[in-house]
């Protein structure tokens, strides 16, 4: 037994409208989330682009927290990018809990 999500470091955007963002390099980007009562709207943006958003309650949320992953872009060109990440309150629900990113090259 592995306990992977025990322990570990979070980065916690607080408040409708807190922002937090990453340079990366790689043509995929997810997010691993924890999932849970406080769970906002996880809203991204890459290389100044359109702005997408992701519902990060789950169905079990209302009862536990948990991790969860999100893919966010997919056949991003090659190279560096930037992404930049804002909470959108949803309700009382009005915190991004991360855990980590996926990226790959």
């Amino acid at each position: 037994y592995k306990r992977q999500f025990v322990n570990c470091p979070l980065l916690q955007a607080k408040g409708d409208g807190a922002t937090f963002a990453f340079d990366f390099t790689g043509k995929t980007l997810g997010a691993y989330v924890v999932s849970g009562p406080t769970s906002a709207v996880l809203e991204w943006s890459v290389d100044g682009g359109a702005w997408k958003s992701k519902d990060t309650f789950t169905p079990w949320s209302g009862h536990i927290y948990m991790p969860w992953p999100y893919l966010l872009e997919n056949n991003l060109p090659e190279g560096t990018h930037n992404v930049r990440f804002r909470v959108k309150a949803k309700d009382k629900r009005d915190t991004i809990l991360l855990y980590g990113l996926m990226i790959t090259p």
